[in-house]
């Protein structure tokens, strides 16, 4: 059985099925601003709910990228033992801006091939995170195959759901959700990204999910969520991702921690002396920090540093 590398995390990102924003892409622009801060990081793409991420992946980067040759496909037809090299030769390595690496094993192109690839991944789940022991792992995934996905899940230091709530409907299949990512993943307390405005502010969604507001994430351009450079008119939805990434590193390095009040980070985060500068904006009032929010350094084994004001 796979002993989990308290030094490295396992992230899984989930996404609902009508959130505008899908958990692949999220996956990658998460890992880049990993890689930034000199991560190495592998995203492994077990989401298969909607267009291929190697589509959009070409569109943004004007790049090709083949699962038959690297990703789940090419892996299960080669059927060797997993290892780290040979995971190497399945992946495809995407640029990043800093000194650390970003590789991605994308899932099949096709829909069809999604129920038989993540049954291989489900088998493979230790193989697969001892191949890249060391190594930062972030998965995404879409709320119709956790199931499938449980030793992952249960592997996992952070687990993301992105998730709309701006009508009724969407809140409560949020809350749903919610009941049952907190069961599939009991080694760390699961967050939720809002996929743009909500209904409900940040208290009501905790209260009613039990699932702490990591942050919101309005429209954002494929180009910015996908490409290896950030343009000037992608500057507003680059500082929003670079909070997310910092707020997901935080939890997923918290999930390692065992100290008195982890489970209510806001009375834990004054002990790290952290800054929150993302605000709960959704509803009447002064602003204020969002539940949770918080930084560490990731050079020092935590997340990237939040900015300290806007």
């Amino acid at each position: 059985m796979y002993e989990r590398d308290r030094s490295a995390r396992v992230v899984a990102v989930v996404a609902l099925p009508d959130a505008a924003h899908d958990s692949g892409s999220v996956a990658v622009a998460v890992a880049r601003r990993w890689a930034a801060h000199g991560r190495d990081v592998l995203v492994v793409d077990a989401d298969s709910s909607g267009p291929a991420l190697a589509s959009r992946l070409r569109k943004a980067t004007r790049a090709s990228f083949s699962p038959a040759l690297r990703g789940v496909p090419s892996l299960m037809a080669a059927r060797q033992p997993l290892a780290a090299a040979v995971l190497e030769e399945h992946c495809w390595h995407l640029g990043t801006a800093g000194e650390g690496s970003v590789r991605l094993l994308l899932g099949p192109t096709s829909t069809a091939g999604a129920p038989t690839a993540v049954a291989w991944l489900a088998q493979h789940t230790d193989g697969l995170l001892a191949a890249n022991a060391g190594r930062h792992t972030i998965v995404s995934m879409a709320v119709p195959l956790l199931g499938s996905l449980e030793a992952l899940l249960g592997a996992a230091s952070a687990v993301v759901l992105l998730a709309p709530a701006d009508t009724e409907e969407r809140f409560e299949a949020l809350c749903a959700a919610s009941g049952s990512l907190i069961e599939a993943a009991p080694c760390c307390s699961p967050c939720v990204v809002l996929d743009g405005p909500a209904i409900r502010s940040h208290e009501e969604i905790h209260t009613a999910s039990g699932l702490h507001v990591a942050g919101r994430l309005d429209t954002v351009h494929e180009r910015a969520l996908l490409g290896s450079r950030t343009r000037r008119r992608d500057a507003k939805a680059a500082r929003t991702l670079d909070d997310l990434a910092a707020r997901i590193a935080f939890l997923a390095a918290d999930a390692g921690r065992e100290e008195p009040g982890r489970d209510a980070p806001e009375q834990q985060l004054p002990q790290h002396g952290i800054v929150a500068p993302i605000t709960d904006n959704s509803g009447p009032g002064p602003q204020r920090p969002i539940d949770g929010a918080a930084s560490l350094g990731i050079a020092n084994g935590g997340a990237v540093p939040l900015r300290t004001g806007r």
